[in-house]
């Protein structure tokens, strides 16, 4: 798994880890850019690195996993592009190579996000596939907020 606390710059990396989760803060250009949606992560000048991934630079990665989840704010939302589908950082990600993707719609709470994906990789351990796993996750939350 790769985190927002690696040191190496995150935009030089080869992704080929089965899972990647990236749960850092999501900066989301709105319907009119949405090529310019982008993940929040460390910032070293020293090595030029900005500190922000863009969709467009995800697109340059060669990324090689079965499942990468990103756990921020509206990282599904974006501007349908005709033919193409909806650009936003899921699509990207999926387009750099990697099989699946699991990314939110909306606004998210914090302590709804960390309970669910417990409950996700728990699912998802227990070889349940990744929509199974996200299935019960959701449904086991919503059967405790009742």
């Amino acid at each position: 798994m790769v985190s927002s606390a690696v040191a190496i710059p995150i935009k030089a990396l080869r992704f080929t880890e089965p899972e990647i989760q990236l749960q850092v803060p999501a900066f989301l250009s709105g319907q009119e850019r949405p090529d310019q949606a982008a993940l929040i992560l460390l910032s070293d000048p020293s090595a030029g690195e900005d500190g922000i991934l863009q969709a467009t630079e995800v697109l340059q990665l060669q990324t090689n996993a079965d499942l990468v989840v990103l756990s921020a704010c509206d990282t599904a939302a974006g501007r349908l592009q005709g033919a193409e589908g909806i650009a936003n950082l899921a699509r990207a990600f999926l387009l750099s190579g990697a099989r699946s993707v699991v990314a939110t719609l909306w606004q998210i709470d914090d302590t709804f996000s960390s309970t669910m994906m417990q409950q996700f990789y728990k699912h998802l351990v227990s070889g349940k596939s990744v929509g199974e796993a996200l299935t019960l996750a959701k449904t086991r939350h919503d059967d405790h907020v009742r």
